[in-house]
């Protein structure tokens, strides 16, 4: 799914690509100790990433470790360039490989209140990637029935409100798939 925000009078396109961590994902009203929020990393207004992390340095790193800033890793016979300080230089990812990122933009986004995406990517893994398809999807999503109340059964209303009329983001999400299928 794509979707076109405007940032500082830039209409930048997103896609569910982007996002290198879905799994990572804290719907907005959710407890969120850690301020976990999608990062989004540009290149000249192009998107290049996006990840959920706690800082910027955190989705950089994620970033790096999904080879999605590779055009900024500097070789190294490159390396001698940036001297003994190595000035413009980020040491990033797991390998804390050395990247020139001067020139990257990166904002944070706020939490969206639900994300098929990470709900889905969630179902694969629980379902140890043997998601089957008995029924022929639904042309406009791509869903089968199916999976649609495989995935709707997965998701379990645990709001606190005793008297809950199907207002939370579970019964919210519920209704989308049922909808989608």
């Amino acid at each position: 799914m794509k979707a076109v925000i405007q940032i500082e009078n830039f209409d930048i396109t997103i896609d569910d690509s982007d996002v290198v961590n879905p799994e990572d994902f804290i719907p907005a009203g959710e407890s969120n100790p850690h301020n976990v929020r999608p990062w989004l990393v540009l290149d000249e207004g192009f998107t290049l990433g996006i990840a959920f992390a706690e800082s910027l340095s955190d989705a950089l790193d994620i970033l790096a470790d999904e080879r999605k800033l590779d055009r900024f890793l500097i070789s190294p016979s490159q390396l001698d360039e940036y001297g003994e300080e190595e000035e413009g230089i980020s040491r990033l990812g797991n390998d804390c490989n050395p990247y020139d990122i001067e020139n990257v933009m990166a904002f944070a986004l706020t939490n969206p209140l639900f994300s098929f995406v990470a709900m889905f990517r969630q179902y694969q893994l629980d379902a140890g990637d043997q998601v089957r398809e008995k029924v022929a999807p639904n042309p406009a999503t791509g869903l089968s029935r199916e999976v649609a109340e495989e995935a709707m059964g997965m998701i379990e209303c645990n709001c606190s409100s005793a008297g809950c009329e199907g207002t939370c983001t579970h019964a919210k999400a519920k209704r989308l798939l049922s909808l989608l299928s």
